[in-house]
């Protein structure tokens, strides 16, 4: 099962932007799969935008109320660790790329495009639109040399299991007992129960079919 987020509006892809789109993944996942209520490891290369304060605060911050909670987040070398989803974009591109040249479609907008990646059938596979939210301030210097750090762990706070109170973190996955910021020094919102949700503006076509 694949969801497919084209981002609209400023197109600026960042760590909110993909915490935005991970975030809409995983709460059509969980809507499918109602039984699973905790991702226990969650894999990404070393991109600034999976690797920075953002997206490791969206994981932080995301519980059953808005999506399910993240017990570790595991990051690679930059343009490393690279899974079938890779293969799936590549697949997508190649489809849009040959609906275009056929002059069955253009894609010069967001919207174009994801109607054009609907468009194509790609098997298993739902296409929304959204725009991400960008009024959360964080102090992004908080955690020194935190894209170099290549684990994390959510801590839940003793007195309430729904809620990270602490991101433990190592350079080196197992060496050591990892170096720990409490949540509460990363933020400058009084209210920070969760990272503002993206805008899901529209679906696109979803296809089921094997291939």
């Amino acid at each position: 099962e694949y969801l497919d987020a084209v981002m609209a509006a400023d197109g600026k892809e960042d760590g909110t932007a993909t915490f935005g789109a991970f975030e809409l993944s995983v709460q059509k996942f969980k809507a499918a799969h109602p039984h699973i209520t905790l991702l226990k490891s969650l894999r990404s290369d070393g991109a600034v935008a999976y690797a920075g304060v953002e997206f490791a605060m969206g994981l932080a911050l995301m519980t059953a109320s808005n999506g399910l909670p993240v017990e570790k987040h595991h990051i690679g070398t930059s343009g490393n660790n690279k899974s079938s989803l890779d293969a799936h974009f590549a697949s997508a591109g190649q489809a849009v790329g040959r609906l275009i040249d056929g002059g069955h479609h253009d894609a010069d907008s967001e919207r174009a495009l994801a109607q054009a990646i609907s468009a194509c059938g790609i098997a298993k596979t739902t296409v929304v639109l959204f725009t991400a939210d960008r009024s959360f301030k964080l102090d992004v210097n908080a955690i020194p040399n935190l894209t170099k750090m290549s684990k994390r762990e959510f801590e839940k706070d003793p007195e309430n299991d729904n809620r990270t109170c602490s991101i433990r973190m190592w350079q080196q996955t197992g060496w050591g007992v990892g170096a720990v910021v409490k949540l509460d020094a990363l933020l400058t919102d009084e209210d920070h129960s969760a990272m503002p949700s993206a805008t899901q503006r529209e679906f696109g076509s979803s296809s089921t079919a094997a291939g």
